[in-house]
C-alpha cells in the first residue's frame, strides 16, 4: 500500500462510500416495486400529481431531490433517461407515448395508450390485454421496459465512481430540442398536413376524387356482445358477407413466395388474443390482394376480421368493421380501395383519444372504434382536418363518407357538411342545430345515410350501426322502417352504442 494510499483523507474515499451506498439501496429495491410506481406514473394527470406523489422505489432509483420544486425536474430527468436507454424500438415508442413529457404527457392515460398501442398496429383494447403467448399485456411489458432501463441506468449511475455532483441549475433546465422531437412526433407531421394541403387539393381537383358507397349487403361485421331491443335470446353467429366458413392455418399459404409471411401472421394473432379465447383460423390461406398481402380470419364461422401486411414487417391486424370499411372505399368490390386511400400504414388515434385512425397512403380511415364503421378522409380533407384539431376542431367527428354530387363531392361532419367543387373550392357548412333535421319519427325505425350507411335507433334515442345485410333484413322483419337521406351530422346527435345484432325468428 502505497503511502498516499494510507492517508486517503475523509474527503476521498466519500464518493465510493456512497456510491456503493446507492448501489445497495438500488439492489434492495423490487423490480417489481418499481413497476408499480411507474403504473401511477402513467395515470397521472398533471405535474403537481407526480411532484407530490409518494413514490419511495421510483425515488430511489432516480435519486430524486427531497426539495418539492426540484422533484419533478429529477423525475423528469429521469423517466426521460431511462426511455432512451429502451433497446427495442417497439417498446421505446410506445413507452414515450405513455411517459415521455411531451404536449401530450398529462392527457388521458386511454389517449396516450391509443397512441402506445399504434406502435404494435393494434388496438388500446388489445395493447393492455393480457396476451396467451406471454400471460402478460404489451401494456405490462412496456412498463416493465422501462423499468429495466431505469434499473440498469441506476446501477450504472451508481459503479460510475468518476462521475462528479449534479448541477442543481440542470434540475430546472427544458428538455433538449431533439428529446423534444421524439416525444411529440405528432408536431411536425401536423405541420407537415397543414403546409401540403394546397398542393393535396390540386391532387385531388385533377381527378382524384373519392367515391364511396356502402349497401347494406356489404361485407359482414361480427356483432358485438351487446343487442339492441329487437334481438333474441337466442345465440346468433354473423355469417353475411361472403365469410368463408373453413378454418386454415394462420400464415398457411399455398404459394411458397409468401412463406415469410407465416411466422408474423401466426405472431399477430397470438399475441393479440386473450388467454382462455379460442384463437380465430384463416377464412382461407394467405394471399395477395394488389399490393398488399392479406389472410382473411373467422372465428366459430363467422367473420373476424384479416391480417393486412404491406411486408413481413409491417402486419395489420384489422377488426371486420376496419377490413371492411377499408376494403369499401371507392365502392363496394374493392378493387378502387388501395388505389385511392393507399396502403394502410398504421394506427393512431385523435387528438381528443375518441377517434380511432388507420392513417394510409393518401389519408385515414376515421371511426369511434374498431367495431364501428369507419369513414375516409382522403387527401385535403385529411390534411386539413388533421391541421384543424381533428374532432375538437370546427367540424366535429367524420360522419360519412365522401359522395360525388353535381359540383364535386361532400362530406358530413358531426358539425355540418363539408363541400369540394371540381373547380378546388373546399368549404365547411356549419348546421346549427343537426337535431332538427332528424325526421319525426326515428325510434325503433332505420336511418339511412346517403353514402349506405344505415343505423337502426332503440326507444332511448341510442343508434346502433347495422354492419351487414342479414342483420338489415332481421331488423326489417320486426317491424322497423327504413328511413333515407338522413344527413351524417343529424345521425351523430344521436348517442352511439354497440353495433346491432338480430335473430330472425324461425
Amino acid at each position: 500500500m502505497s503511502e498516499d494510499e494510507q492517508h486517503s483523507t475523509p474527503a476521498e474515499v466519500a464518493p465510493e462510500i456512497a456510491d456503493h451506498a446507492a448501489r445497495e439501496s438500488v439492489n434492495a429495491s423490487s423490480l417489481d416495486d418499481l413497476v408499480d410506481d411507474l403504473r401511477r406514473v402513467a395515470g397521472m394527470r398533471s405535474p403537481k400529481a407526480l411532484r407530490d406523489a409518494h413514490l419511495p422505489v421510483l425515488a430511489t432509483y432516480l435519486d430524486v431531490p427531497d426539495d418539492p420544486d426540484r422533484r419533478l425536474a429529477g423525475y423528469r430527468r429521469g423517466i426521460t433517461g431511462g426511455l432512451e436507454s429502451i433497446d427495442d424500438p417497439q417498446f421505446r415508442a410506445a413507452a414515450e407515448a405513455l411517459f415521455a413529457f411531451g404536449d401530450n404527457r398529462w392527457t388521458p392515460l386511454r389517449q396516450r395508450g391509443e397512441r402506445a398501442s399504434a406502435s404494435f398496429n393494434c388496438s388500446f383494447d388489445a395493447y393492455r390485454r393480457a396476451r396467451r403467448s406471454t400471460g402478460v399485456s404489451l401494456l405490462d411489458e412496456t412498463v416493465r421496459q422501462l423499468a429495466g432501463a431505469l434499473d440498469t441506468n441506476a446501477r450504472t449511475a451508481a459503479v460510475d465512481v468518476g462521475g462528479g455532483p449534479s448541477d442543481p441549475a440542470a434540475d430546472d433546465a427544458p428538455p433538449s430540442a431533439a428529446a423534444s422531437d421524439i416525444r411529440s412526433p405528432d408536431r411536425g407531421r401536423r405541420l407537415f398536413m397543414v403546409a401540403g394541403a394546397l398542393v393535396l387539393l390540386l391532387i385531388v381537383v385533377a381527378g382524384v376524387v373519392v367515391i364511396t358507397t356502402r349497401e347494406d349487403s356489404g361485407n359482414g361485421v361480427v356483432a358485438a356482445a351487446s343487442t339492441i331491443a329487437v334481438a333474441s335470446t337466442t345465440s346468433h353467429v354473423t355469417t353475411a358477407g361472403g365469410g368463408a366458413t373453413g378454418c386454415h392455418p394462420v400464415g398457411q399459404s399455398t404459394d411458397p413466395a409468401l412463406a415469410a409471411y407465416e411466422v408474423p401472421f401466426e405472431t399477430q394473432v397470438s399475441q393479440l388474443t386473450p388467454p382462455g379465447e379460442a384463437e380465430p383460423c384463416g377464412g382461407s390461406p394467405v394471399m395477395r390482394w394488389d399490393q398488399l398481402v392479406i389472410q382473411p380470419l373467422v372465428n366459430g364461422g363467422a367473420p373476424d376480421g384479416a391480417l393486412v401486411a404491406i411486408d413481413p414487417d409491417h402486419v395489420l391486424l384489422m377488426s371486420q368493421a376496419e377490413y371492411s370499411s377499408y376494403h369499401q372505399v371507392g365502392g363496394k368490390d374493392g378493387t378502387q380501395a388501395q388505389a385511392l386511400a393507399g396502403l394502410p400504414r398504421r394506427r393512431a388515434m385523435s387528438a381528443s383519444g375518441k377517434v380511432s385512425l388507420i392513417i394510409t397512403d393518401h389519408g385515414a380511415m376515421a371511426s369511434a372504434g374498431v367495431d364501428q364503421p369507419g369513414f375516409y378522409l382522403g387527401d385535403v380533407v385529411w390534411s386539413t382536418w388533421h391541421g384543424n384539431g381533428e374532432d375538437t376542431g370546427d367540424w366535429g367527428t367524420p360522419a360519412s363518407n365522401p359522395l360525388n354530387n353535381a359540383v364535386g363531392y361532400y362530406q358530413d361532419f358531426s358539425k355540418g357538411r363539408l363541400t369540394l367543387s371540381y373547380t378546388g373550392a373546399l368549404a365547411f357548412h356549419e348546421v346549427d342545430d343537426p337535431a332538427a333535421t332528424l325526421p319525426a319519427e326515428y325510434r325503433g325505425q332505420i336511418l339511412r345515410h346517403d353514402d349506405g350507411t344505415t343505423w337502426y335507433v332503440d326507444d332511448h334515442d341510442v343508434r346502433h350501426w347495422i354492419p351487414d345485410g342479414d342483420t338489415w333484413f332481421c331488423i326489417n322483419d320486426r317491424g322497423s322502417r327504413e328511413i333515407g337521406h338522413v344527413p351524417g351530422y343529424a345521425i351523430s346527435t344521436l348517442e352511439l352504442g354497440a353495433p346491432a345484432t338480430c335473430v330472425a325468428e324461425k
